[in-house]
């Protein structure tokens, strides 16, 4: 970003604690002048540092002109000397859980016009988004992790109501956010009659389609796309990964998996002030030896858009012989279109087969 016209530095930073500012990447000067910024932040002068406004607000703070609008002298004066004459700061954000905030200096004044802060808002979107992705992805495979186990009476989830109406337990086996804040997600049970639970599904105000995929086995698979899924949502929202969620007629279990460096009992709070009959019965430090190593280095290969294609693809037989969907029909059940489908898949089975058969994969195998 410091190497286009006119921006001539850029940090990302967080508060560790009310007061406590930190740097975790800068780039296009000096680190004695990060070192200014941070201690003008810190320094009680009776004016809100650009940082603790975003971080507040959630919204981007933007000065056009230093030497015209700042009131704060110190920080000001440092920032002229510095060759700065316009800033903008932009929350790091993703489903409302924030993740700090980074901050550009631009050599002349009036920099940051409409379009400008727009295209930057839209990056700091996708930096949150990445973080988001990468944190729940180290939470799962990598490093060490929290596993938490809940029970929870009945909330207000399509699901439960399900299992209310239908008068049956559903084990979801898969998850996957759809278009339009929808999700999809794969449920299994078993029932003497799965076509009444379907048809109690797709009565549901809130299942917006339900389809049988499997009914062999005993045991029968639907896929559903749910307008909203309350507990999945809320649990993610606060940055969670749902391992896994059995939902009974009178309420259910979830396991949930955080981040070793998780705050648990700010998540715990979040949750339960949004779902008050979500209880935490056990909590458990998961190794990493607990995942696979197949899993570890498929997770570690691919996108998280591109294991979420080839999984549904799998639940879906899309590699049986002969296929029980098409690309066509799985694309349309995760909200994207063929094409995107189909380059989903690819791209992540090669990178597979290039990690499995490629040069370095003999030296692999013989560790």
């Amino acid at each position: 970003m410091t190497n286009a016209e006119y921006y001539s530095f850029a940090w990302v930073g967080d508060f560790e604690s009310e007061t406590e500012l930190v740097a975790h990447e800068w780039a296009g000067k000096e680190q004695s002048v990060l070192d200014s910024i941070l201690k003008h932040c810190d320094e009680e002068n009776n004016v809100e540092s650009r940082p603790q406004q975003v971080l507040e607000s959630g919204k981007p703070v933007v000065i056009q002109n230093i030497l015209q609008e700042s009131t704060d002298e110190p920080w000001r004066k440092m920032a002229l000397t510095n060759g700065f004459h316009s800033v903008a700061c932009f929350p790091l954000t993703d489903r409302n859980h924030h993740y700090g905030f980074f901050e550009v200096y631009g050599e002349k004044p009036g920099l940051f016009a409409d379009e400008e802060v727009a295209v930057l808002e839209e990056l700091a979107a996708h930096i949150g988004n990445a973080i988001s992705a990468v944190q729940r992805k180290e939470a799962l495979l990598s490093g060490h992790s929290i596993s938490l186990e809940f029970e929870i009476e009945s909330p207000d989830d399509p699901l439960f109501e399900l299992a209310a109406t239908a008068d049956c337990s559903l084990t979801v086996e898969a998850l996957a956010p759809h278009r339009d804040d929808s999700w999809l997600v794969y449920v299994a049970l078993e029932a003497e009659n799965p076509d009444s639970v379907l048809e109690t599904a797709r009565e549901s105000t809130h299942i917006t389609d339900a389809n049988l995929v499997d009914s062999s086995g005993g045991a029968a698979l639907l896929a559903l796309v749910a307008s909203t899924l309350t507990v999945p949502s809320v649990i993610s929202n606060h940055g969670g990964s749902v391992q896994s969620l059995v939902v009974r007629p009178k309420g259910g279990s979830l396991s949930v998996t955080l981040s070793d460096s998780t705050d648990v009992r700010s998540f715990v709070e979040a949750c339960t002030k949004e779902l008050p009959h979500l209880e935490l019965i056990r909590r458990t430090a998961v190794p990493k030896q607990a995942v696979s190593g197949l899993q570890y280095e498929i997770a570690n290969l691919v996108t998280e858009k591109q294991l979420q294609a080839l999984h549904t693809a799998y639940l879906e037989g899309y590699f049986e012989w002969p296929r029980t969907k098409t690309g066509e029909e799985i694309a349309a059940s995760l909200g994207v279109s063929g094409p995107t489908f189909q380059q989903h898949i690819r791209k992540g089975t090669n990178r597979i087969f290039q990690n499995t058969f490629g040069p370095d994969s003999k030296e692999r195998l013989d560790e």
